[in-house]
């Protein structure tokens, strides 16, 4: 397949997640924390909050538990983050999105330091993460989907023509031994007088996990890889215009 290099990517987030076989011990994370804080302009720690909410009165009560630190490393620009609470390590990208090797490189870099910190952790997840909008024109209040995408809902003629939509589907990935969570819908756009398109693809691993780092970095440039060749299917031309 084509491997297409867009100037205007309609890429929104990027998120890289590695969930663990049980949490980290504390001071190892703690070691990993002082040493990622050096390469990130904003550092901030805090306990996971749940949200109670009673039903009958609507009343809101925060609680905390106790003992799990989620720690949020962030850019200047706030578009680089990397968050760490005890089960696992996430890796974010917001707009603009620079590029694989840009991301893939940060990856290794701080992947680095906190491997170095903590030792080596069983793996029991991966999963990689894009979401795009894709934005479009305005047209009597109608999304003509099938002019931008390839994944949308096939209703009878009779009902008329989409002003909404939302589409989510689950497709397993033989040759990477994953599964593919992919999600469209209509969402409002910061552009005016348009719509946009949501395209959101998950690429979820939970099996026959990599054992070592050299595999490990190897499956996420494969999934990354066929991410590139289902979001290729999953639009038309005509989207691929608004990218140039």
């Amino acid at each position: 397949m084509t491997n297409f290099q867009y100037e205007k990517p309609p890429i929104t987030e990027v998120i890289l997640q590695f969930t663990f076989h049980g949490d980290v011990d504390e001071k190892k994370i703690a070691k990993a924390v002082k040493s990622l804080s050096r390469i990130y302009d904003h550092h901030k720690s805090g306990f996971e909050e749940t949200l109670e909410i009673d039903v009958v009165t609507e009343k809101v009560s925060k609680r905390i538990r106790e003992g799990r630190t989620i720690n949020k490393f962030q850019s200047y620009d706030l578009s680089e983050q990397l968050v760490i609470k005890g089960g696992a390590f996430t890796l974010i990208q917001l707009a603009p999105y620079c590029g694989w090797n840009e991301f893939f490189g940060r990856f290794k870099r701080d992947w680095g330091k906190w491997s170095e910190a903590v030792g080596f952790q069983h793996i029991e997840r991966i999963g990689l993460r894009y979401v795009n909008r894709i934005d479009i024109p305005i047209e009597d209040d109608i999304v003509e989907n099938e002019k931008y995408i390839s994944v949308y809902p096939n209703t009878p003629d009779s009902l008329g023509p989409l002003i909404r939509h939302a589409v989510n589907i689950s497709f397993p990935v033989k040759d990477l031994e994953c599964v593919v969570n992919l999600n469209t819908a209509v969402v409002e756009s910061p552009i005016v007088e348009h719509l946009a398109i949501m395209l959101d693809l998950d690429i979820i691993k939970k099996f026959e996990i990599p054992t070592s780092y050299e595999k490990l970095f190897e499956f996420t440039e494969n999934a990354r890889i066929k991410k590139n060749e289902i979001f290729e299917l999953c639009i038309t031309d005509k989207a691929r215009d608004l990218f140039k």
